[in-house]
């Protein structure tokens, strides 16, 4: 399952715009290459009691060479 989520993560960085967004509904924190994504926001998303939470995160798309 991790090694998938990082493939989409590489995959969407390639074909993203720069300066683009990605959002990602997960139980975790995926893991990402912070040279090229930055976290701009994350939301809490819960469906009832007794239930775990999942996180909605966003991320933007980092230029290689920019700062």
């Amino acid at each position: 399952y991790v090694q998938h989520l990082v493939q989409v993560f590489q995959e969407v960085w390639r074909v993203l715009k720069p300066d683009g967004k990605l959002g990602c509904l997960d139980p975790l924190l995926p893991i990402y290459r912070k040279d090229h994504w930055q976290m701009v926001g994350s939301i809490g998303i819960i469906t009832g009691t007794n239930r775990a939470i999942r996180g909605f995160t966003i991320y933007k798309k980092v230029n290689i060479g920019s700062s």
